[in-house]
Parts: C-alpha cells; sequence; structure tokens
C-alpha cells in the first residue's frame, strides 16, 4: 500500500464536454515516485483493505473520489493534479484525462467491505456509511 496523499488542482481532461473545475484529492498514492498519482483502479484495492481498519477514513477518500463524478457518470481514472504532479510527468500526454479511457470499477470493492461489515464499526461511522 502507498501512501496518503493530498493534491490540489484542476483535473484536465480531452474528449469532454464537462469542464473539470479546480478540486482537492484525497488518496492513496503507489509507492513509487514515477507514479506520484493517485488512480481510480489503485484506490479500489487499498481501500478495500482500509475499510476494515479505519472505515472513517476510507469514507473520506471514496467522498473524494465520489464527488468527482461528471453529469455522464464518467470518474478521471488519473488524479493529475497542480503543477508539482504535473511537472513530474514523463510525457505531457499523460497530464490530459480521457473520458473513452476508463478503468474496471474496483472503487466499489471498498463499499461493498464498509456495508458488509458495518456491524462492527461505531455507531457514529455507521450512520455515515
Amino acid at each position: 500500500m502507498g501512501g496518503m496523499t493530498y493534491y490540489e488542482g484542476k483535473l484536465y481532461t480531452q474528449n469532454s464536454i464537462m469542464s473539470h473545475q479546480h478540486d482537492y484529492s484525497f488518496t492513496f498514492t503507489p509507492s513509487r515516485l514515477i507514479f506520484p498519482r493517485s488512480f481510480l483502479w489503485d484506490d479500489g484495492f487499498h481501500n478495500a483493505i482500509m475499510a476494515n481498519y479505519k472505515p472513517d477514513l476510507t469514507l473520506q477518500v471514496l467522498h473524494s473520489w465520489f464527488k468527482k463524478i461528471d453529469l455522464f457518470g464518467w470518474i478521471g481514472r488519473e488524479q493529475i493534479r497542480g503543477f508539482e504532479i504535473s511537472s513530474m510527468m514523463p510525457d505531457s500526454r499523460f497530464i490530459y484525462q480521457d473520458v473513452f479511457e476508463l478503468n474496471p470499477p474496483t472503487i466499489v470493492l471498498p463499499v461493498l467491505e464498509l456495508l458488509e461489515n458495518k456491524d462492527k464499526f461505531s455507531e457514529k461511522t455507521v450512520t455515515k456509511i
């Protein structure tokens, strides 16, 4: 599992009629310097595990992703936000997220984990779920 990160900035897209405004991402990040950004695919797996240990943290990460769903149900599969992260990209063509590129819906895994195990969590956490 990688570390937790907080990025802020605009998400750049192509082939989208939506404008993706300045926003933040609070997610796990792979622990390799060549991937200094968050991936929807990876966060599904990371949070499926984290849901058993820190359900409140998992809910914060899920909220960060779900609030990025656009009018058509699309979420950018990579969150490259801000100058610092953009400047670390080896090729600028990876900065722009294409609405025709998707990942399998692994982000559903932590949601299922939270729902299946809600009886183990505090009442405060359960009301959030």
